[in-house]
């Protein structure tokens, strides 16, 4: 579930952290052992945000690393526009987000006819920043085949900053976790 309230800036603000890998897939074998990218059950992600879930992933399809692309472009569509742009188009509806059958209809709202660019917001900030919301675009493409990549979105937001006299702050290399962190967290 990458959502806002999973994400954590560490002490320097050069990092995020990641919490919550309930829905998590991932994207390469670990320790040589093949890891098959799976979704744990359409009850569990039931549970969960009605907002967060990428179309393929309430469909049945098995999670795959796209979803993730998927909510993380979410979470940059919400801090660009300044709200829930999920929440904005099927709020008229009237689904009761706290009920099993109100997320269930959401999410099939969502996977039916959910279209960022269809967001009032988004269109007041088409004009001045079309490069950056057609990152926001690619992340939440329906489609999985067609979503962009985490990589690709980076990349192109490196070049939009660059282009802009921005320069992004060199990144640090990743800091080795202690033998035995799982134990930190029990």
């Amino acid at each position: 579930d990458l959502s806002e309230e999973n994400i954590y800036l560490a002490e320097s603000n050069s990092r995020a952290l990641l919490a919550d890998f309930r829905d998590a897939c991932f994207s390469q074998d670990v320790d040589g052992q093949d890891l098959e990218t799976s979704r744990r059950g359409l009850l569990e992600v039931l549970s969960s945000s009605a907002y967060n879930h990428a179309p393929g992933m309430v469909s049945g399809m098995p999670h795959e690393q796209a979803d993730n692309v998927w909510q993380l472009g979410l979470v940059f569509a919400r801090m660009l526009l300044g709200g829930d742009p999920v929440r904005r188009q099927v709020q008229g509806d009237g689904f009761d987000d706290t009920t099993r059958q109100g997320r269930h209809m959401i999410r099939k709202a969502v996977r039916e006819r959910f279209s960022i660019s269809a967001d009032p917001a988004f269109q007041k900030l088409r004009a001045e920043y079309a490069d950056v919301l057609a990152i926001v675009e690619g992340m939440l493409e329906k489609e999985p085949s067609r979503r962009w990549s985490a990589e690709k979105a980076r990349l192109r937001a490196e070049e939009i900053a660059e282009n802009r006299g921005c320069r992004p702050a060199p990144r640090p290399a990743p800091t080795p976790l202690p033998g035995d962190w799982d134990s930190d967290f029990q």
